[in-house]
C-alpha cells in the first residue's frame, strides 16, 4: 500500500522536477560489500551528533549529546583532546579553514571556538535573544566571517529562524541576512565563498549574496519530502545538494545553479539526517535514518551502494583525498572506502558485537 501511494505521490509531483532515479525498493533491498569500518572507541556509546575532518585530514572531530566534543588523530585512531561544552549539548562542529580552530555551537544562543591545537577554549560569540538554539555554523572559506542558522521558540512552538553573518575574529554581528518559517537546519557557504544557502526545517531552501545581503534565489523542496536537514554545496559550487525527509522516506534533490532547476532527485529510503558531496563531485552520500549511510551518483541520482550503520547515521564527512568516509551514529566509525576487509578496532580489541566493525563482518559471511 505505502508503495502505491509513493508511486502516485511521484506521478503528480511538479512538473518541473525530474523523475525518480530508481524506485524506492531499490534503496530498501539492496546489499552492497561493505567497506572496513573502524569503531574509535566501542565502549562509548554517547552517539555522536555531528562529525567533521580538518582541512589537512589529520584531525576529526566529533560531538555528542553527552556535553563533549572529541579531537581525534586520524592516522593513529587516538584521541587527542575531549572538550567539554559547560552549559548545554553540541550539535554542530565546524573547522575553520586554516585548521586552527574549531567552532560548535547547540543548545543555548552561542558559539564556542576551540583551539585545536590546544583542546582548550578560546572565546565564547553571544548570538543574541532571536536564538534559543544555534542549529548550525559554517566558516567562509577565507575564514574571515561565521555564518550562523538558528531556531527560537515561544510556549514549544517553532518561530522563524534567523541567518546571520558575523566576524568570525572579533565576533561583531556583520548582517542579518533573513529569517526561515521556522528552525534553520543547515547554513553553508559556496566554495568561493560568495554565496550562502541555508534550509528551513519545514521550509524553501534559500541563496543569499553575502556581499550585499540579498536572497538571490528560493528552492522549494521536492514533493512530499517534510523537511530538509541538510545543505551541501558541489565542489566546484555549481550544483546544491539537499537532504530531505522526516516521518515519511527521505529523499535526496540536487540542484542545477545556473539554470535554477532540480536536476536529480532520489529516493532514499528514510528520512536523510546529513549530505555531502565527494571531493570529486562524482557521488554525493546521505547519512539516513534508516541505520544506512547511501552512496548516489551525483549526475543521475542512481544508488552506487548502502553501507549499514550501527544506529541512525546524524552525520557523514568526507576526508579531503577521498578515501575515508566518517559517520556518526551509535558510534564514530570511519570506513575506508577502497578496502572490503573488515578492521579491528584501534585498541586491538574487537568490538563486544554491537560495534559496527564486527557486525559488518557478520553481514559479509551472509552474502
Amino acid at each position: 500500500m505505502l508503495q502505491a501511494l509513493l508511486l502516485v505521490c511521484a506521478a503528480i509531483a511538479a512538473e518541473d522536477a525530474p523523475p525518480f532515479a530508481e524506485d524506492l525498493t531499490v534503496i530498501r533491498e539492496k546489499r552492497s560489500p561493505q567497506p572496513a569500518a573502524v569503531v574509535l572507541d566501542p565502549d562509548d556509546r554517547s552517539a555522536p551528533l555531528c562529525v567533521a575532518f580538518s582541512p589537512d585530514g589529520k584531525t576529526l572531530a566529533a560531538n555528542s549529546d553527552y556535553q563533549t566534543i572529541q579531537l581525534w588523530d586520524v592516522a593513529t585512531r587516538k584521541k587527542l583532546h575531549e572538550m567539554k561544552v559547560a552549559t548545554t549539548y553540541s550539535w554542530c562542529v565546524k573547522f575553520s579553514p586554516d585548521g586552527k580552530t574549531l567552532a560548535s555551537s547547540g543548545g543555548g544562543n552561542t558559539v564556542k571556538f576551540w583551539d585545536v591545537a590546544g583542546g582548550k577554549e578560546i572565546r565564547t560569540l553571544k548570538l543574541g535573544a532571536d536564538y534559543d538554539f544555534a542549529c548550525s555554523v559554517a566558516f567562509s572559506p577565507d575564514g574571515k566571517t561565521l555564518a550562523s542558522g538558528g531556531a527560537r521558540f515561544s510556549q514549544f512552538v517553532s518561530q522563524p529562524g534567523p541567518v546571520d553573518l558575523w566576524d568570525a575574529a572579533s565576533g561583531k554581528h556583520l548582517r542579518t541576512l533573513g529569517t526561515h518559517a521556522d528552525e534553520v537546519r543547515s547554513v553553508v557557504f559556496s566554495p568561493d565563498g560568495k554565496t550562502l544557502a541555508s534550509a528551513g526545517l519545514h521550509d524553501v531552501v534559500k541563496l543569499w549574496d553575502v556581499a550585499s545581503g540579498r536572497n538571490t534565489a528560493s528552492f522549494k523542496p521536492p514533493e512530499y519530502a517534510d523537511c530538509v536537514s541538510s545543505l551541501a554545496f558541489a565542489p566546484d559550487g555549481k550544483r546544491l545538494a539537499a537532504g530531505c525527509g522526516d516521518v515519511g522516506p527521505g529523499q535526496l534533490a540536487i540542484w542545477d545553479l545556473a539554470s535554477r532547476k532540480m536536476t536529480v532527485r532520489a529516493w532514499a529510503g528514510r528520512a536523510v539526517l546529513s549530505v555531502v558531496f565527494s571531493p570529486d563531485g562524482k557521488s554525493v552520500v546521505l547519512g539516513a535514518c534508516s541505520d544506512s549511510i547511501q552512496l548516489h551518483d551525483a549526475a543521475t541520482g542512481k544508488n552506487i551502494a548502502v553501507f549499514r550503520t550501527d544506529g541512525m547515521a546524524h552525520s557523514v564527512a568526507f576526508s579531503p583525498d577521498g578515501k575515508t568516509l566518517a559517520s556518526a551514529e551509535r558510534h564514530l566509525t570511519l570506513w575506508d572506502l577502497a578496502s572490503a576487509k573488515v578492521q579491528d578496532a584501534p585498541t586491538g580489541k574487537k568490538p563486544d558485537g554491537k560495534g559496527a566493525a564486527e557486525r559488518l563482518l557478520r553481514d559479509r559471511k551472509d552474502e
